[in-house]
């Protein structure tokens, strides 16, 4: 382990690296309720509940 703590958010000029917020539960729970998403992952498709729950 490193202690490495990053201050976020990160910015570059192609990306933004921030934290997750309840705002994204939704985005979250559409990529990770497709079953072609997931197909290849080690846990089945989200619930809408499960993805708010794994931001929190």
């Amino acid at each position: 382990m490193t202690g490495f703590e990053p201050t976020y958010p990160l910015v570059t000029e192609r990306q933004l690296l921030r934290p997750f917020t309840l705002g994204d539960s939704t985005a979250m729970h559409a990529m990770h309720s497709r079953e072609e998403s997931v197909r290849y992952l080690y846990w089945e498709p989200l619930s809408p509940q499960a993805a708010r729950t794994r931001v929190e």
